[in-house]
């Protein structure tokens, strides 16, 4: 490993935390990441500047990491770094596209450049949280967008600076980085297509007014829009338990929290006083039921939990007076013991490349299969989606998903994309030639 005493004091002076964070592969690939930072030009000052800049914001990501969503911490980023510099490395298609598509083939750093850019991206790509948590009743999805303003703002002028490249490169490069954290989650296809859209990149900071913003789809070629593609592809192989905060895998909390799971109710927005009261009442009368009383009524955490809840204190995140468990649960919807159960058994996601160059999906899923097939391929589905949303022009970039859990055969299971996808396309027709076939696999549409 190179030697970064440099960047290691720079980070010890920004975010101490993030060593934390690390595990020996996501540390690896951040050594290379500052390798890249450092290799394109001679500009050391300007290139600390850049990574504590960088480090100051995932900082403030780790610090308004939401304890009712699945974790979007600076780990989180990192391991998607760790995975797209895999890819990158591993499928050389990839790098080639990047070269074409920004006019890069004779460029001397071209390696540097790209695998830079490629790094960069997954480590910025949501940071958008970290201004999501301070406008209330904004939906989740605009944090990309919100992302896409930090990077304008802040980011695209110092790479500006660094990179070492002709004018009209140049444009299109910070472009695409633009857009690759702007669309990196608009890949559900229920939602109206915007399609491609080059963007003259402004450092003049756009008005926010995302009340209104509603969620599109934007499908991503390798050929057109290559970070992208990356991005998404490293960003959905990054489900499983290593996601979810410690209250997130107790029991208690996961117990509770599919006890909501069945409710239907009429709050609009996550967080309303209304909704917080019913909850608080909800879960009281639920941890008075023997079979929860029975299991964890002399636990700390139960005993914690049922004074918070009786407290009456509000769930402010961060600097609450509630536990992350109680003020997790107080701001929780139904739908969200699909995502975090999704995530609690699952060992690992991966990807392999087949001998005709398409990938395949391996999940590696821990012995709790008795959950009901739409809860426990909920996060599989996400992923088919995104995964589905990009092409290689002309195949798609992933096109079949096996799972680790066994069949009545004896043999593992192996599923079409397309069996993982949402139960009806946009125009209302079934995704499947045989809709039987797709709700016996994925259950009918939640």
């Amino acid at each position: 490993m190179r030697d970064y005493s440099a960047s290691q004091k720079t980070i010890t002076n920004v975010y101490p935390g993030l060593f934390e964070l690390m595990t020996p592969e996501t540390e690896e690939a951040f050594v290379r990441f500052i390798g890249y930072l450092e290799g394109i030009g001679d500009k050391d000052q300007l290139e600390q500047e850049f990574l504590a800049r960088l480090l100051d914001r995932l900082k403030r990501q780790s610090e308004t990491d939401l304890p009712w969503f699945t974790s979007h911490n600076a780990g989180h980023s990192l391991r998607v770094l760790q995975k797209m510099q895999r890819i990158m490395f591993e499928s050389p298609d990839f790098l080639s596209r990047i070269y074409q598509r920004y006019d890069l083939q004779k460029h001397p750093k071209k390696h540097d450049i790209a695998m830079l850019l490629g790094s960069f991206v997954a480590l910025v790509h949501d940071i958008g949280y970290s201004e999501f948590v301070n406008i209330k009743n904004t939906p989740k999805h605009v944090h990309a967008q919100l992302g896409a303003e930090v990077v304008d703002t802040h980011f695209l002028q110092p790479l500006k600076q660094l990179l070492p490249m002709a004018l009209s490169t140049e444009k299109r490069v910070l472009t695409a980085v633009f857009d690759a954290v702007s669309y990196h989650n608009a890949d559900d296809s229920r939602f109206t297509s915007r399609g491609f859209k080059k963007r003259l990149i402004s450092l003049v900071k756009r008005q926010r007014e995302f009340y209104g913003l509603s969620k599109t789809y934007h499908p991503a070629s390798i050929k057109e829009e290559p970070f992208l593609v990356l991005l998404r592809f490293a960003d959905n192989l990054d489900f499983s338990r290593n996601r979810l905060f410690a209250h997130q895998q107790s029991e208690l909390y996961l117990h509770l929290l599919d006890s909501l799971s069945v409710i239907k109710h009429n709050v609009s927005y996550r967080g309303s006083d209304e909704w917080a009261a019913f909850l608080r009442e909800h879960y009281l009368d639920q941890m008075k039921q023997p079979v929860i009383d029975h299991r964890f009524s002399e636990s700390e955490e139960f005993r914690i939990l049922k004074h918070d809840l009786e407290s009456g204190e509000e769930p402010v995140y961060p600097g609450g007076k509630l536990s992350l468990m109680a003020t997790a649960l107080l701001s929780a919807l139904p739908g969200d013991f699909s995502h975090v159960y999704s995530n609690y058994i699952v060992d690992d996601v991966r990807y392999q490349r087949r001998a005709d160059g398409n990938y395949v999906a391996v999940r590696f899923a821990s012995d709790s299969f008795d959950a009901a097939p739409l809860v426990k391929n909920y996060q599989l589905k996400r992923m088919a989606e995104s995964l589905t949303s990009c092409s290689m022009a002309p195949s798609r970039l992933v096109d079949r998903v096996f799972i680790n859990s066994i069949s009545e055969s004896g043999e593992k299971e192996t599923f079409p994309l397309s069996a993982y996808t949402w139960m009806h396309r946009p125009d209302g027709g079934s995704i499947t030639k045989d809709p039987f076939l797709t709700e016996r696999l994925i259950g009918p549409k939640w």
